[in-house]
Order: structure tokens, then sequence, then C-alpha cells
């Protein structure tokens, strides 16, 4: 994980990782993250009260000055009751993608003082046809409809502060990110024409690989190269504006921090057929109803590994 965030930090500079702690809320994971200087994206109000206060001494969120700039309340579908816990305990950035959330802002906003109201950011939908796992059938507004969303969050008073856009898992094509740039210049511009204040965040998702051993697709980019591709975009999108225009950069990883630091280990308890050159099926004490999710939802192809063959 340490040679992860490194990997990170030299070749992306500009974006700030916030681990997606959905991806493994594993306390250990969480409080290494946070001791090496880590934001986080939590879409739950588990996941806030962990990364706030399950951390221990020196390294709970809630201890820290300016945590609240550390951490997103990144579900584009909230529950009332974790609006407002997130309003009550400072995580005051959140995304939407939809009018009925921008209604929830509000409603949770009129209870806040002025200086604590949230800071919300569009969630886009973008191109991620080429991605292994897509979220925009899901999630995200698209870029043409933005511009009403941004009417709506200016008559009710909620301030948008930037956009978040993610391009799948599995990502086949770099190019998605030079699209949702290019889209995110869009609704920026659409902001300016409204009159709103100007946004300066981008939030650019997950899904970036952890390791490179295929269990999402075979001719998946490495993370160099996505890394480079994220680079050009930035640098075509900030050529766009005055000089004097500064943004900031988050992104979500989670697998990307987690895969290669973690196993698995399943006890093969029974098994069935394999005599001559029919198959074979194994038997576990884990499955698709628990830890093995990812092969239904999220087209994983894992890697098995014999281990010793004498624990009962």
């Amino acid at each position: 994980m340490v040679e992860q965030f490194d990997q990170w930090e030299s070749l992306l500079p500009r974006v700030e990782p916030f681990y997606a702690v959905k991806s493994n809320p594993d306390p250990v994971i969480v409080r290494l993250l946070s001791a090496l200087g880590c934001g986080f994206d939590c879409a739950t109000q588990g996941e806030m009260e962990l990364v706030l206060s399950g951390l221990g001494a020196d390294l709970d969120f809630k201890d820290k000055p300016n945590f609240s700039e550390k951490m997103i309340y990144a579900n584009p579908q909230k529950m009332i009751s974790h609006l407002k816990f997130a309003a009550n305990n400072g995580v005051t950035r959140c995304t939407f993608d939809g009018e009925d959330e921008l209604y929830k802002i509000a409603q949770v906003n009129h209870l806040l003082p002025e200086g604590n109201k949230f800071q919300a950011v569009l969630r886009l939908a973008t191109d991620d046809k080429k991605s292994a796992c897509r979220f925009s059938h899901k999630f995200g507004c698209p870029a043409d409809e933005a511009k009403e969303l941004l009417e709506v969050a200016k008559e009710l008073g909620v301030d948008v502060v930037g956009i978040s856009f993610h391009v799948g898992s599995g990502c086949g094509d770099t190019e998605a990110y030079q699209t949702a740039f290019d889209d995110a210049f869009k609704v920026f511009s659409a902001a300016e024409e409204l009159g709103l204040p100007a946004m300066t965040l981008i939030d650019i998702g997950g899904g970036f690989p952890g390791d490179n051993q295929g269990t999402y697709r075979q001719d998946a980019p490495t993370f160099p190269k996505i890394a480079n591709a994220v680079n050009a975009a930035i640098d075509n999108f900030e050529a766009k504006f005055d000089s004097s225009r500064k943004f900031r950069y988050i992104a979500e990883p989670g697998r990307y921090f987690c895969a290669r630091s973690t196993t698995i280990a399943s006890k093969v308890y029974g098994r069935k057929g394999g005599k001559g050159n029919k198959s074979q099926a194994l038997y576990l004490d884990n499955g698709v109803y628990g830890s093995f999710n990812n092969v239904v939802y999220d087209h994983y192809h894992p890697i098995p590994k014999k281990l010793a063959s004498d624990v009962t």
C-alpha cells in the first residue's frame, strides 16, 4: 500500500487520492492511509463514522484540523439521516446527480449555520462503454442536462463547487478521461453563464487498477498509462482558462490501494467431479453472496493460489 501511495504521488502529483472506503473498510487499511495523509471517499454514515472516530488516537479525522477538506460524501443518492449526520460532523462536501438530491441538500442546509453549508459536487455521466464495469447507467447526469440542474441549485441556494465523474473500473480506453474533462469544461462554462461562483473542483473518480494480473481484462491500460492520460487531460483543461484560475483535483481510488495488499483465504471443504476430462466443482466457505460478489457485479476474475493442504 505504501508503494502504491508513493507511485500515485510520483505519477499524479496534482491529483489528491481520497480512498474509497467501500472497497475495503478494514480499519488497518484505513489507519495506514490516514497516516500517509490520504483523504477519504465515504458512501455511508458507517464509513464516515469509521474515518472520523474509528481509527484511534492521532489518526481519527475528527481530531485533525481542517479534516473536512480531506473527506467527501461521494454517494449521489443519499438518505436524509446520513446527510444530517454528515452536516453535524463537518463532512460538508457531497455529490449529487439529480433534482431530488438538490432538494435534500437544501433541506439540510436550512438547519446549518451559514459557514457550514454543503459544498455540492455534480456527478456527470461519461463515456465508459469500453470499461469492464460501467457506472454511467447507474449514476451521473448527462453533460447536456447539467445546466438545468445548476439552475435548480441556484434557485435553492445550493453552492455547487465542482464536478465528478467515473470512467468505470477496468478502463479500456484512456481517451475517456479527455472526453470527461471536455464535458467538465462545458459544465464549468454553463455555471459561468448562470452567474454562479466559479467552480474549482474536479473529482476524477476511481476504478484504477491495483495490479497488472488481468483480473479485470488483459488489455486494460496500466496505471502509468492512465496517469499520463489524466495529466494530459488536466493540461488541456487548464489551457482553456486564464492562468490565474486555480483548480483542485481529487480522485477516489479503492482497489488501487487494497488489491495488492489483500488476499482472501478461503477453505475448500468439498469437491465433485473432475475424473477424466470432466470439470470439477469446488465448494468454498465463501462465495458470490460474500467476498466474491464482484465476480457477478464487477466482472472480476479471481486468480487462485493453493495454500497449505493440512488445514482442518
